[in-house]
């Protein structure tokens, strides 16, 4: 078999760890608990895909009671604030091994089951959701690694300086704090799941990144929301409408795989999420809203990666000016 084979078997598995849930639960009258749990479910997959079995399914595991943090008493943002840093905290640290970009879904994921989980049949009780979640991400980390490792083994990549991979996590964890607070402390719902989650797609271990990407993701924001306020001109909300965020989320998976550029990838996951996660909602009104949330979270990231420079260069400064001292007394 070639490689576009493999690549497309491959693709193939991460879009059904997507699809799955929401086949599932949508019939039995829970399409809001499919489309998270799927949302999840493509975080695991990509994160099998990129950095192995063993990562993803640790992430897996840990996933369990970050969502039973988030689902718990929502009325309480304490425990949702919690397990976001948390989950920041994380994704953060994988960057020592260079895969915070193959967990960053996990993030997102994370965003929306804290701002949006509504109890729905069979999944009332938020323990049952938190295990039905968990056994779900353990199949799918399972199932796609051992896939990926007979068709397209990660590749290794070297190890980031222990200072970079800190910094990038208080950036991270200061953005997480800051956006959550507001999202879930100002009962933000489907919006604040935008805000939380704007940062872990922005914010990289490098500084330049950052900058680049936020601008990329703002240009990626409005092309792709404009694809998904056509299409929901022309096709109303329905089947049909729902088609075209499954294409555009198999376009996001193909993009990942095929690494395209930033902000190509930031257009195809746009009308992908604003159509899927609109289900039941205007997407024009989500549309809307994801916008000012977007903007909100890509600013709130630039600031959080200015302050934790500032301070690392006023410890630089200090440990120079101290050396120096030793120095010359």
């Amino acid at each position: 078999m070639g490689k576009a084979g493999r690549i497309a078997i491959t693709i193939t598995a991460i879009v059904l760890a997507l699809l799955i849930p929401n086949l599932v639960l949508a019939p039995m009258g829970a399409p809001a608990a499919g489309s998270l749990i799927g949302l999840a479910g493509l975080g695991i997959a990509i994160a099998a895909a990129s950095a192995g079995t063993r990562p993803a399914l640790l992430a897996a595991l840990l996933f369990a009671p970050a969502t039973l943090l988030m689902t718990v008493d929502q009325g309480n943002p304490t425990f949702g604030v919690v397990a976001l840093v948390a989950v920041a905290a994380a994704i953060g640290l994988t960057a020592r091994r260079g895969w915070n970009k193959a967990f960053v879904l996990t993030g997102i994921a994370s965003a929306f089951i804290a701002s949006e989980w509504t109890p729905q049949e069979p999944l009332t009780d938020p323990f049952i959701f938190a295990f039905v979640m968990a056994l779900y991400l353990v199949v799918v980390a399972l199932a796609v690694g051992e896939i990926n490792k007979r068709l397209l083994p990660p590749g290794k990549s070297a190890d980031l300086p222990w200072e970079r991979v800190l910094a990038y996590t208080g950036v991270l964890v200061l953005s997480t704090i800051t956006t959550a607070l507001i999202a879930l402390g100002g009962d933000w719902g489907h919006t604040g799941g935008w805000l939380i989650m704007t940062p872990f797609i922005v914010i990289q271990p490098s500084a330049r990144d950052g900058w680049r990407k936020a601008l990329d993701r703002s240009i990626g924001t409005l092309v792709g929301f404009a694809i998904a306020y056509l299409a929901a001109a022309v096709l109303g909300s329905g089947t049909a409408l729902m088609i075209v965020g499954y294409v555009f989320a198999i376009a996001t998976a193909i993009a990942l795989v095929k690494k395209w550029p930033y902000a190509l990838y930031a257009t195809v996951l746009t009308p992908a999420i604003v159509i899927l996660e609109s289900a039941g909602r205007d997407v024009d009104q989500t549309g809307d809203n994801r916008i000012i949330a977007t903007l909100l979270g890509v600013g709130i990231s630039l600031v959080a990666t200015a302050v934790v420079l500032l301070i690392l260069n006023r410890q630089l400064i200090s440990g120079r000016h101290l050396r120096s001292n030793d120095v010359h007394p």
